[in-house]
């Protein structure tokens, strides 16, 4: 095995008896967190007919409550108390600390969240999802407040519950990832603006003489065209079929139910054009390949899937921006583009990447361009923010974010649809999350600059249609982990250092500056 997945490193601090315990009870956790999933993915793919919602929620509802037994058990409680004991002393594995990691936060969260509180979020994640996409459709905030003032109030009872002494903002963000505090992304939001702002402003006149048309020769697409091209980039990334499989949904998302069970999806036909089906494709790749390459040991002890939030944030961007977006792997997609449309025959891999990353000023998160995706992400992590400082109510959060989008992008949602509507994320019970888009694009860029130190002709190999290179130094360095590590620890090894803002701004400069 690879040292850099030695997860076996320190010494052996549990017997072997308690760690076989640990193992059996954190899978027959994960077996229900599997059943959960599928359930969402029922859903959320629109398998389940609408009239199905209200007997799949009790169900989910049942698992939460078998979930909360086996938590709050007293055999769990020895163990998870055992655990964290031995790990005080130095030496443990990796292992061994994952183990207790993983156990102790999901044993104190269930200890101090009522289980009727945990229901209540459930059903109103649920039921939110249905609501926005009516409310989305009927392009009605008003119709939506209701749903989201409940989700809100929830969020800070459960953070009220967790911590009554903390920033209620604090433990939220920590239930996504607990690696920032509001204070720390503040001052890091405020340097990431600062460097887009201004490189934008540097370059703007040169980017807007850049001809993006050709583009948009590419929308008179067939499904069957479209089907086609996203199997090639599924090929082209090195993905395993055997994993990993592709669906279509309003909403792009990646459902991961077992260690090597990934399920990505991208939108609907014909609902966004090509290229942002394509790079859809490509973002949620990254999350399923992460989530399906644990190393066996990993899967073996149940710690698979990789680090929720930031960590998986910064693979699926890392895929989007770092590989899809460049010349590299333009040059090897470019074959099948011009199989469906022969105006991308003679198109060269630097003039098609130019056109792609041409920044362009949109009210649309989804559709962002790669310079200008941070700002919104602020907005969205100060809007969560100022809700919970008791600054904004609910009730001006409308007018709120579209005055900070003129403010900050120069452009303004014509219609709630095209706003505050535009992300499930708040309907579905994932407040808080928003952050960990922006930091897993600065994590993306120091695992860039760090893959290209260590492995100088990866993106060489890549425009010769052998991902391999890549593929196997995030597979050794970051994916076998699983949910062994800290996002952090995970970032320190793979790149030999904390993370550094200054490598995501010069990959800004490098790509923008022209």
């Amino acid at each position: 095995m690879n040292s850099e997945c030695d997860h076996e490193r320190g010494a052996i601090m549990i017997s072997r008896e308690l760690c076989k315990r640990a193992v059996g009870c954190i899978r027959r956790l994960r077996y229900l967190e599997f059943t959960e999933n599928a359930l969402y993915y029922d859903r959320w793919s629109g398998s389940c007919p609408v009239a199905g919602y209200g007997f799949e929620q009790s169900a989910t509802e049942h698992l939460i409550e078998l979930e909360r037994d086996l938590l709050l058990c007293p055999e769990t409680r020895e163990i998870e108390r055992t655990l964290r004991g031995a790990l005080e002393q130095e030496g443990a594995s990796e292992l061994e600390r994952g183990m207790a990691r993983w156990l102790t936060r999901r044993v104190e969260e269930a200890t101090r969240v009522p289980l009727e509180l945990a229901a209540e979020l459930s059903a109103a994640s649920t039921e939110g999802e249905r609501i926005w996409a009516i409310c989305r459709d009927r392009n009605d905030f008003q119709g939506f407040l209701p749903a989201l003032r409940r989700q809100f109030d929830i969020q800070r009872r459960i953070a009220e519950a967790i911590d009554a002494d903390a920033q209620p903002y604090d433990v939220i963000l920590a239930r996504c990832d607990p690696s920032y505090r509001t204070d720390e992304l503040d001052a890091l939001f405020t340097k990431v603006k600062a460097g887009v702002t201004g490189i934008l402003a540097s370059s703007r006149s040169t980017w807007d003489a850049v001809d993006d048309s050709l583009l948009a020769a590419a929308d008179r697409r067939s499904e069957q065209a479209e089907e086609r091209l996203l199997a090639d980039i599924t090929l082209l990334l090195g993905a395993d079929s055997e994993r990993i499989g592709r669906w279509r949904v309003r909403h792009p998302v990646t459902v991961c139910t077992g260690p090597r069970d990934a399920r990505p999806s991208t939108y609907l036909h014909g609902s966004v054009s090509l290229f942002q089906t394509l790079r859809a494709m490509a973002h949620e790749m990254g999350h399923a390949m992460y989530a399906s390459s644990s190393s066996q040991a990993v899967v073996e002890a149940g710690l698979w899937g990789g680090v929720e939030g930031i960590m998986h944030e910064s693979q699926s961007r890392f895929f989007e921006n770092h590989i899809w977006r460049t010349p590299e792997f333009l040059s090897r997609l470019i074959p099948g583009l011009a199989r469906e449309f022969e105006e991308f025959a003679d198109v060269d891999p630097c003039a098609l990447a130019r056109m792609l990353n041409k920044p362009t000023l949109k009210v649309s998160r989804l559709a962002a361009d790669e310079l200008t995706y941070p700002v919104h992400i602020i907005i969205r992590h100060e809007i969560e923010r100022d809700v919970f400082d008791g600054v904004l109510s609910l009730e001006d959060i409308e007018e709120a974010w579209n005055d900070r989008y003129e403010t900050y992008l120069g452009v303004r949602p014509r219609c709630a649809s095209e706003g505050v509507l535009s992300d499930v994320h708040w309907a579905s019970g994932s407040v808080g999350y928003f952050f960990s888009y922006a930091l897993g694009d600065l994590y993306a860029a120091q695992i860039d600059h760090a893959l290209r130190d260590q492995v100088p002709d990866a993106f060489e190999r890549l425009s010769k249609g052998d991902p391999e290179a890549i593929i196997t130094w995030l597979r050794d360095r970051i994916w076998c982990h699983g949910q062994t590590l800290t996002a952090p620890e995970v970032l320190r090894g793979a790149s030999g250092e904390d993370l550094n803002v200054e490598h995501y701004l010069d990959h800004l400069r490098s790509r923008f500056e022209i």
